[in-house]
């Protein structure tokens, strides 16, 4: 279960990213995953907020413990579209 913020306002060089909060104990994981043709896409991931690293989607992404959190934000150059299902 998780608790999702988005911190907005920034450039898109500063950390304007979504957050994914474990909100219990125990593990969970997050995963991006590209279905389709969509708009090519990268992402940048960080457990702190402020160090950022490349993504490669379909990658597990594990919360192990309550109140742990990961940054997810965009840094394509080309708008790009998401949906969810």
């Amino acid at each position: 279960m998780f608790r999702r913020r988005l911190m907005g306002g920034q450039k898109a060089t500063d950390s304007n990213a979504l957050c994914f909060t474990n909100i219990q104990d125990g593990l969970s994981a997050v995963k991006l995953v590209k279905n389709g043709a969509p708009t090519a896409i990268d992402f940048e991931i960080s457990r702190d907020g402020k160090v950022f690293t490349n993504y490669t989607l379909g990658t597990d992404i594990l919360l192990e413990n309550k109140d742990d959190s990961v940054w997810i934000r965009n840094t394509s150059e080309t708008p790009t579209y998401f949906s969810t299902n």
